[in-house]
Formats: C-alpha cells, sequence, structure tokens
C-alpha cells in the first residue's frame, strides 16, 4: 500500500465568521485552480501543492480519495478530510447547538461531501454499519437532504436485503 504523509495531519485552515462561517487556509489559492483546472494531470498535481500548504485540505483530500490508484490510500484521503471536517466545525458546531444549519453555511460543504464520498466507500467496501453511521450523521446536520442521502440509504439497503 502507499503511504502519504500528510494523511492524518492537522489542518492549517480556521472558521473565521460570526453569522457567516468561512474557511480560511493557506491551500486555498491552489485549491480555487485545482477546481478550475481541466487537465487532470494539473489537477493532481495542485492537489498536492494544496496539501503542502495545509496538510488537512479537506478538498484536496476528498479530490485524492477520487483518484487514487489504490484504494486502501483512496480511503485514507477521504478519512483524512472527515477528519479535518471535525476538527474545523465540530467547536462551531457545539457552540451554535442544535440550531446549526450546516447546509445553509456554503463553508460547511466540503465536509459534508466528505462524509458522503466515505460513507459511499464504506458501501463499496460491504462495511454496511459505517456507511449508514457517515449517512444518519449527514441526515442529522442536513433533514432537508440536499445530498441525496436517502437515495443511498435506500440502495444500501436494497443492497442488503435477503434474495428470494
Amino acid at each position: 500500500m502507499q503511504t502519504d504523509s500528510w494523511v492524518g495531519q492537522p489542518t492549517t485552515a480556521r472558521v473565521t465568521g460570526d453569522m457567516f462561517y468561512y474557511v480560511d487556509s493557506p491551500a486555498d489559492p491552489a485549491v480555487e485552480r485545482m477546481e478550475n483546472e481541466p487537465a487532470f494531470e494539473r489537477k493532481v498535481m495542485l492537489s498536492w501543492v494544496a496539501l503542502i500548504k495545509d496538510p488537512g485540505c479537506i478538498e484536496a483530500h476528498l479530490f485524492r480519495g477520487s483518484c487514487a490508484r489504490d484504494p486502501d490510500l483512496r480511503m485514507l484521503h477521504l478519512q483524512a478530510a472527515v477528519m479535518a471536517g471535525h476538527d474545523l466545525w465540530d467547536p462551531i458546531a457545539e457552540a451554535e447547538g442544535e440550531d446549526m444549519t450546516w447546509w445553509g453555511f456554503a463553508a460547511t460543504r466540503p465536509y459534508m461531501r466528505a462524509i458522503k464520498a466515505l460513507g459511499l466507500k464504506h458501501h463499496a467496501r460491504g462495511d454496511l454499519s459505517a456507511a449508514r453511521d457517515c449517512f444518519e450523521a449527514l441526515l442529522n446536520m442536513n433533514p432537508n437532504d440536499n445530498q441525496g442521502v436517502r437515495e443511498a440509504l435506500d440502495v444500501m439497503e436494497a443492497d442488503a436485503a435477503p434474495r428470494m
């Protein structure tokens, strides 16, 4: 299995704002270029740059989790993205309480995409319990289900149902 030294490293990003939240990361310029870059090879290079600038860059981990050749490395990147999201958003969620409107803050969406991607990866690997935990966490965060998590749960339940 390949390893990447930045997987599992803490993020250097910080959440700013009080009524509207923003994530301020030294990786932001590389992420913006990565998102607008049409060439795959350049996207890969820019994801490395982003991770050098911020080892916990959620967007870079999401990208690498979608394209790494090694399936274990893909999983590690998705787990790193979710860990970074926990580090960034748990203190805010604790302060906001149950009134936190996760989907209402665009800055939370990369974290939420990371949770969904990790849930889908767990499902693909056959770890239905871990997948369900991810999907249920997202539904608690976003009861309006803007990401279509209920559909993913339905597919997972249909896959798990005994065949007649």
